[in-house]
């Protein structure tokens, strides 16, 4: 590239064809260098292409040049008027590119003083079709051309196109000021936009997307949007939250500190959060709630819970004191499976129990229980519909543990000895002297009244009455016995009762059994 020449008049200078050339030349490469050093080659305006039949039809339009200095980088390629390009002439179904380049050719001839010439240069560009990528060729005309797109064909017919390839002019600079028109605002409160590597441009200052008149003014990012800072996205808050070590999501209103979703930087914490007050966290499918958390801790499932290995039951602080309570599936071998109840460690008279029972008010009633050192209560009634079969007394020494073998009388009676308590007594007689008919109507005495509270019972005993003796004249027809009922948990009381006809007195005598666990 030469240095940029300007011609130079004076008065009386003679001036040849070549000093109005050079004059010419000067302008158009300085305006070309302009086009080349601050602008992108491209499409200015128009020049849109329209499918008509087999032809394509070029709307009027501007564009920049690609290439060198040397090879007219930069020219300004004007159309003024349609052309329509008839593609008939070429393979059937083949697609067709559509360039333009820069061309010009003399017009205007005149003949002045028996010389004759052309007075103009018409630059006028040409539109080709080609089969071939027309930007990537060796020659000065490929290094020239303005793809246009892609004409696609259908036979001979144009069916559509491929715009893909279409670039527009732009700026060249690596950096874009929007200065401001009032002149106090100075550097650096000018915005920038400037380019940073291959595809990636930094906006420096604030960006703002209003909608046109046509458009809704939306931000569409097909990769990875990086903010530096915090963002809000309509009513969505996303950003950091405390340090740069957390980043949260949360609504723009709900204030600071109040979190949906927080994430540590090292990807091994995510929370889900919410404000006290009200409300609850949920999750839901088709905008129906299966899962729901409250401020009372409580969590609500609708549907089925699929827990795999066990369920750990902790206290309140999430602790054990020693004592493990788990809920296990366990594997004996193939289709062989436990649901195992594990009830802590202790093996002596501090066990731990496992009890089912009801709640009375704020009262729970125990039923059953199986207790870590091995025993069972059942606190009512024991229903066995297939028999039972006692498979191992601990008491015998001839039984070696997990013997099915059927026990010895001697090891029932040991283990009965030694976990079964029964206590009895008498309650005394009583005479019953009929009336002068002959008669015992429902004769009733005070009630006898026994407490057992000394016998060391873990849990209400079964009490048995009956009476053992009686004592009548013969001849007599009467019905009698005895009836329980209970004072409190230690204690009952027990009356007399007869009915019949007797020929003189009748004497009763009762006594009672209790059956219980021992403590």
């Amino acid at each position: 590239m030469a240095q940029p020449q300007r011609l130079r008049y004076f008065d009386q200078q003679f001036l040849r064809v070549d000093d109005f050339v050079d004059e010419q030349t000067y302008h158009r490469d300085m305006r070309r260098r302009h086009n080349r050093m601050l602008h992108t080659p491209g499409i200015c305006e128009g020049l849109n292409l329209t499918a008509d039949g087999t032809a394509v039809r070029v709307s009027p339009g501007a564009a920049i040049a690609p290439g060198a200095h040397e090879d007219g980088g930069g020219a300004e390629i004007v159309l003024d008027e349609e052309v329509s390009l008839d593609l008939s002439s070429l393979p059937a179904d083949a697609p067709v590119y559509v360039a333009i380049r820069y061309a010009e050719e003399e017009s205007r001839e005149l003949n002045d003083a028996g010389v004759t010439g052309s007075t103009r240069w018409l630059e006028k560009p040409v539109i080709e079709p080609l089969l071939g990528d027309p930007t990537g060729g060796p020659t000065k005309d490929d290094q020239q051309r303005v793809l246009l797109g892609k004409a696609l064909r259908s036979g001979t017919q144009v069916s559509g196109f491929d715009l893909s390839g279409r670039r527009l002019a732009g700026a060249a600079a690596s950096e874009v000021s929007l200065s401001p028109l009032d002149p106090a605002v100075q550097e650096p409160d000018w915005v920038r936009l400037r380019w940073t590597d291959r595809g990636k441009a930094d906006v420096r200052g604030s960006l703002s997307i209003s909608p046109g008149a046509s458009a809704p003014g939306d931000l569409t990012v097909a990769g990875r949007l990086h903010v530096a800072g915090s963002a809000q996205i309509d009513n969505a808050f996303v950003g950091g939250m405390f340090d740069p070590t957390w980043a949260a999501f949360a609504h723009a209103s709900a204030g600071a500190g109040n979190y949906g979703l927080l994430a540590s930087n090292d990807g091994r914490w995510t929370l889900i959060n919410k404000r006290s007050g009200g409300g609850a966290i949920e999750f839901r499918i088709d905008n129906q709630t299966y899962l729901q958390i409250d401020d009372s801790r409580l969590l609500k499932i609708d549907g089925p819970l699929q827990v795999n290995s066990q369920i750990d039951i902790r206290d309140a602080k999430g602790g054990t004191d020693t004592d493990v309570m788990q809920i296990q599936r366990v594997s004996r071998g193939s289709d062989q499976t436990d649901l195992r109840i594990v009830i802590g460690d202790n093996f002596n008279a501090d066990e731990d129990r496992f009890v089912i029972g009801a709640l009375a008010g704020n009262t729970f009633q125990e039923r059953f229980l199986v207790g870590s050192a091995g025993g069972v209560t059942v606190n009512g009634s024991l229903q066995l519909n297939d028999g039972a079969k006692i498979s191992k007394f601990s008491t015998d020494p001839k039984l070696a543990d997990g013997d099915t073998a059927v026990p010895t009388v001697a090891a029932v009676r040991s283990y009965v000895d030694q976990h079964l308590k029964v206590v009895g007594g008498d309650l005394g007689g009583v005479e019953l002297d009929p009336t002068g008919a002959g008669h015992v109507r429902g004769v009733d005495m005070t009630r006898v009244e026994v407490d057992l509270s000394k016998d060391s019972f873990r849990d209400p005993p079964t009490v048995i009455l009956a009476v053992y003796a009686v004592k009548a004249d013969p001849g007599a027809m009467i019905d009698f016995g005895i009836t329980l009922e209970t004072v409190s948990n230690t204690k009952f009381s027990a009356r007399y009762y007869a009915n019949g006809d007797v020929p003189g007195k009748i004497t009763l005598r009762a006594g009672y059994i209790a059956l219980g666990v021992g403590r």
